[in-house]
């Protein structure tokens, strides 16, 4: 870290609440050390803001969770105290909230009584308390509870960082929910209308940041972008007029700016910020690419379907170039198809159901051919399949390799075994 990080020993702290019980300076350190909360968010704290019920602290850019210790202390001070003043560390004589550099002196005041905490500061409490989260809990949720963006709080402690490799898995309905909320808080920002643009069209990083406002026709209702036409969603529409009611003469085309510079966001700095907006509002291990409203899942699939209907015998290349999915969505929805019964998987290409021969039936299907024929040449056995020549003669030759089938010119012939 680039300040300097006095860390307190923790028997010494215990020893130091156990003195203090729950006065306001036992209050104050606790807020600190167990709840990492800043001076300033202590400052202004008041009980409205203790959600006993939920068992948390509401503040204006998150939610931390109540431990057992500051929730029994809270609930102590409660009952005579919250009818003299808001504020739950507050002044006796004026009922007001204290002054930031009294709530220090109390705490420096507290800690003295220990010799080995002489240094510690309020700060380093609470950057104690993130260092202790980091040893339980992943990076982005103690980012989430702590206020930090994600630049930030990489910034400062990623010597503290553990990494953990998740894999990456489809939005649960707690997520949804928590996305939606999100886009009601951030609907004027420019997180919130990037957000809206990929939760509701779909929209790609790059799409985003190379948008320009010549581009967008609020009255044909349309996206221009390089490779197609978009309907604008009813909620990215208001989105966008709230951000060009914003814009100031002068402005850059480009629809993404950064708020002070006012320049053309990059997609290493809108996926951090987008990122950061995700991680206050609770959605930890979704990954801003992935995010994607279960309406375009069921889009992406009817896409793929009329593709199937369209053109019989589709590759993964081809659905890329006539549907412009990105390689592991598209991955995704032909497997949830393919297991869905919806599409049928012959080697490398994709067809309708029922339209052609199951790969794993084919064997099966000439073999009861050729013994009620004795031999077929290939033109018979791919209408057999229903599939294309070339894919037909791949199959043929592998069965003819492992000895399932007996190939003479363009005639095959069951094994006399198999007969």
């Amino acid at each position: 870290m680039s300040f300097s990080f006095h860390q307190p020993d923790p028997a010494a702290m215990r020893r130091v609440l156990e003195r203090q019980g729950n006065t306001i300076a036992g209050v104050v350190l606790r807020l600190a050390w167990l709840e990492g909360l800043s001076r300033e968010e202590i400052r202004t704290l008041q009980w409205p803001d203790i959600a006993l019920e939920t068992h948390e602290i509401i503040l204006p850019d998150r939610r931390v969770p109540l431990c057992e210790e500051m929730e029994r202390v809270l609930t102590d001070r409660r009952k005579p105290f919250a009818w003299a003043s808001p504020y739950v560390v507050f002044s006796v004589r004026s009922r007001e909230d204290l002054h930031p550099v009294y709530i220090s002196k109390l705490a420096r005041d507290a800690m003295n009584t220990e010799p080995s905490l002489s240094d510690v500061r309020l700060t380093d409490l609470r950057h104690d308390f993130i260092i202790r989260q980091l040893e339980t809990h992943d990076w982005a949720y103690v980012a989430r509870i702590t206020g930090y963006s994600v630049t930030s709080f990489q910034a400062h402690y990623s010597p503290y960082i553990k990494i953990k490799h998740q894999t990456q898995r489809e939005l649960q309905g707690d997520d949804e929910y928590r996305i939606w909320r999100i886009l009601q808080t951030e609907k004027a920002t420019m997180e919130g209308l990037a957000l809206s643009m990929r939760w509701y069209m779909n929209l790609g990083l790059s799409e985003m940041v190379n948008l320009t406002w010549d581009k967008v026709d609020l009255e044909r209702n349309v996206l221009h972008l390089p490779e197609r036409d978009l309907e604008i969603a009813a909620s990215v529409r208001k989105a966008l007029l709230d951000v060009y009611e914003q814009r100031r003469e002068g402005d850059d085309p480009h629809v993404l700016l950064k708020k002070s510079a006012r320049t053309p966001m990059d997609i290493t700095y809108l996926s951090k910020r987008v990122r950061t907006v995700l991680l206050r509002g609770g959605v930890d291990d979704i990954q801003f690419r992935d995010i994607c409203r279960e309406s375009e899942k069921k889009t992406d699939k009817e896409n793929l379907l009329n593709l199937a209907k369209q053109h019989p015998g589709f590759s993964r290349g081809d659905a890329m170039k006539a549907l412009h999915i990105t390689k592991s969505t598209l991955y995704k929805r032909l497997c949830e198809l393919v297991e869905e019964e919806k599409l049928v998987r012959v080697g490398a290409m994709y067809y309708l159901a029922g339209t052609v021969v199951p790969q794993e039936q084919q064997l099966d299907v000439i073999r009861g051919y050729l013994q009620e024929h004795g031999s077929a040449p290939m033109s018979d056995l791919r209408f057999l399949l229903r599939i294309e020549r070339r894919q037909c003669g791949r199959i043929l030759r592998k069965m003819v390799e492992d000895g399932t089938l007996i190939r003479e010119g363009n005639t095959f012939y069951l094994p006399p075994e198999k007969k």
